[in-house]
């Protein structure tokens, strides 16, 4: 019945949009070499539900359209993620799931990525302007980190709860905006197995340590632990991130040039990379979650530089 109606809802779309050139879906490569689609489940408004309007008809609105250009966004790249939303893997493949409900990790994502593609200077930030995000209270804290890219605060946001429309940071690579940064505060949520100033470890399911559970990505999220960590130069074109004992030593360090800040337990920090593309899958999920990982490639999630 499901396919039955998966087929109809296909023809009115089809009749909808006329024929175009679809594009070739890529045949997924080894576990590792791929990105995996940002949303396991098509719920592309994050309503929880895989409906007509939204989601069939959304996707459906960016057929054709491949990376590279402007129309193309990866959120509805549903099927493969292989950088075209063609008819076969994206359009049809949702039409498919009509009807299903979905889990709360993809109505998280969905809410977070819609949040930055409805803003009214969603193109500024999605060109992440500097001067836009700015405005917006983001500063620049970091340099190119390795795999990562720069890294833009807000510290409105710093509060410590998980609000997937309120991003502690944005990471931007090569004038793109790539991933969403958050930061859950280690002292409310506990620390678990980490010590302060044993350096940042990963694959942290933080939902046990949440006042407001579910606070967190369903699954073996790769949250991470960072502590002594001291953000030199804020707001300036020479911002960068090291380590530091204390804070008089990042001060110190920081020069009196720009702001500094210094925080002996940063928190759990995770990145969600809904704009661009990770093929860094970790290992210990089975190679599903390349959304979570750390890094980009050519660094290993498991290993990503500081």
């Amino acid at each position: 019945m499901r396919t039955i109606l998966a087929m109809a809802i296909l023809a009115a779309v089809l009749l909808a949009f006329g024929a175009r050139d679809s594009g070739r879906g890529a045949e997924a490569s080894a576990v590792g070499t791929t990105a995996v689609p940002v949303l396991s489940c098509p719920d592309f408004s994050g309503d929880g539900t895989v409906d007509l309007l939204n989601d069939i008809f959304g996707v459906a609105f960016k057929f054709g359209t491949s990376s590279g250009s402007s129309e193309y966004l990866l959120l509805y790249d549903a099927g493969l993620a292989d950088g075209t939303i063609d008819l076969l893997n994206d359009i049809f493949g949702v039409a498919l799931r009509f009807g299903e409900e979905c889990p709360l990790v993809d109505m998280q994502i969905a809410q977070a990525t819609q949040a930055i593609l409805t803003h009214p200077q969603a193109d500024q930030i999605l060109a992440c302007d500097d001067a836009t995000l700015n405005s917006l209270g983001y500063v620049r804290g970091s340099a190119d980190v390795p795999g990562q890219g720069f890294h833009y605060f807000n510290a409105a946001y710093w509060d410590g709860q998980f609000n997937v429309t309120q991003p502690e940071g944005l990471v931007c690579q090569n004038g793109k905006l790539a991933a969403e940064l958050y930061v859950v505060n280690g002292w409310a949520v506990g620390w678990g197995p980490f010590t302060p100033g044993s350096g940042p470890i990963h694959s942290v399911n933080i939902d046990s340590f949440c006042t407001n559970a579910p606070c967190s990505w369903d699954g073996p999220e790769t949250w991470h632990a960072h502590s002594n960590l001291c953000l030199l130069h804020l707001g300036t074109p020479s911002a960068t991130v090291t380590i530091t004992p204390d804070s008089a030593s990042c001060e110190t360090a920081n020069g009196g040039v720009g702001n500094w800040s210094w925080a002996q337990a940063v928190g759990w920090m995770g990145h969600l990379w809904n704009f661009i593309p990770n093929e860094n899958l970790v290992p210990d999920t089975g190679g599903s979650n390349g959304r979570f990982a750390d890094c980009r490639p050519p660094f290993k999630a498991e290993t990503c530089p500081m």
